[in-house]
């Protein structure tokens, strides 16, 4: 029978909600010479604070793999220090909670500050002992403990890390072979006043009389060349079902396209949300006519202190921001608008060329206007964020042209040298062709 103590010290390292638990026990199952134990989520947190790096979910989605990245290091550091044996709570593990917890109430007796704060947990508090030290009251410095398995090297080194500039982030490409339709459903009333039309529910139903779906589902896209163009066309669901059951073959259907001065049908089939790299511009192909931003935003750690300083909950708070002064502001939205972010995010070289163009108009902005702006920039600039108009939308007519979507109607069309980036969703597995190679 455990102790509460001993119950305490486990709550404090391993997860304990019962889908974690069920995870570990099939990583038992499979792997018979492993033992998984999951290391409990907060345990991320406490590391956050500690390496001084708060996540800030807006900018980009390299908050997934630092924090994969702290659970690791915690995890190697429990090991390293004996705190399990064969999965079950060793003796170290409790007499490194009872030091732990013995010095954290004798400094909270010395000084109260130690009693408003939320102590670390004994494992990244045992950790935190290692570099920045423990308070010796009768000197006043900070003594670092003996630790064998972390440094100030091992801090330096973390903190470094959670801040490279490029980190590869893989997202699932899929070939769709579910619903015919969207299932939007839309009436006469919308289908009459839609320019682009609507699918008819039946072969015997007019959309005009009898409404019809928003649109046809794509299953996957091709790459045809025709007139010396390489260009991306649709391949809906209902034609590669049929393709699928041997009832028409791809070549047919490319004819039945009738494209004018077709050449050659390059690559069939290339899956949805492909990774395009056309001179430097990433995407992801979403369809054949839509790109979505493929790259991620980035700050330097003096940017990103600034930013997470107008932080709630993770997440960019749009009230901080407005009792920010007029200088404070403006150091934010010049953390966006500027050349490197141009270079970086080159799929958006002219929405934010012109965003530069209008920083007087922002400075005259009502402040919830600005706040409201800020949001949508990091909303569009994320990468495969869906369409936001940041500047006119915020800051009026008068900021004209609109951010403006990265469609081309008549397909995405490829350059010879640009290259289509199959990866796997670990991204342990890349394959790239340039178009040429295709010809």
């Amino acid at each position: 029978m455990k102790s509460k103590k001993e119950r305490f010290i486990a709550r404090s390292l391993v997860e304990t909600r019962q889908i974690i638990k069920n995870v570990a026990q099939l990583i038992d199952a499979r792997f018979k010479d492993t033992k998984a134990v999951p290391i409990r989520a907060g345990l991320t947190g406490d590391m956050r604070r500690y390496i001084a790096v708060p996540k800030i979910r807006d900018l980009n989605d390299y908050h997934h793999a630092h924090d994969a990245l702290m659970i690791a290091t915690v995890g190697e550091y429990i090991e390293n220090k004996g705190f399990f044996k064969k999965g079950e709570l060793s003796d170290t593990a409790g007499n490194a909670y009872n030091i732990y917890a013995k010095e954290w109430l004798a400094r909270a007796r010395k000084d109260v500050r130690y009693g408003r704060s939320n102590p670390y947990t004994f494992v990244v508090g045992s950790m935190q002992n290692a570099t920045r030290g423990v308070l010796n009251f009768e000197t006043g410095e900070l003594v670092p403990q003996q630790n064998d398995f972390w440094s100030q090297d091992n801090w330096n080194y973390l903190h470094k890390v959670l801040f490279w500039k490029n980190i590869l982030v893989t997202r699932k490409a899929n070939i769709d072979k579910s619903y015919l339709y969207d299932e939007t459903l839309y009436g006469v009333g919308r289908v009459q006043s839609d320019k682009k039309g609507a699918v008819p529910i039946n072969k015997n139903k007019k959309p005009l009389l009898y409404g019809g779906f928003s649109d046809i589902n794509s299953s996957s896209i091709m790459l045809v060349r025709a007139n010396g163009i390489n260009r991306l066309k649709n391949v809906p669901v209902m034609i590669a079902n049929q393709i699928d059951h041997k009832k028409l073959t791809i070549e047919d259907y490319v004819k039945s396209l009738n494209i004018k001065k077709f050449e050659k049908l390059l690559r069939y089939p290339i899956p949805l949300n492909t990774k395009i790299d056309d001179k430097g511009t990433v995407y992801y192909a979403i369809s054949y006519q839509m790109k979505h931003n493929a790259k991620q935003l980035w700050l330097n750690e003096h940017d990103y202190s600034k930013l997470s300083d107008l932080n709630m909950r993770e997440q960019f708070d749009k009230e901080k921001y407005q009792k920010l002064d007029l200088e404070e502001q403006l150091e934010i939205f010049d953390m966006f608008a500027n050349e490197k972010v141009i270079n970086r995010l080159k799929i958006f070289t002219k929405q934010l060329k012109h965003l530069i163009d209008v920083r007087n108009l922002f400075v005259n902005a009502e402040p919830e206007d600005k706040a409201q702006l800020i949001a949508d920039l990091l909303r569009i600039l994320h990468d495969n964020s869906g369409l936001v108009d940041p500047i006119v939308s915020n800051l009026g007519n008068v900021a004209r042209p609109k951010w403006g979507a990265t469609r081309q109607q008549s397909g995405i069309v490829l350059p010879d040298d640009a290259q289509i980036i199959m990866e796997s969703p670990s991204g342990i597995f890349t394959n790239k062709m340039v178009v040429k190679d295709l010809l």
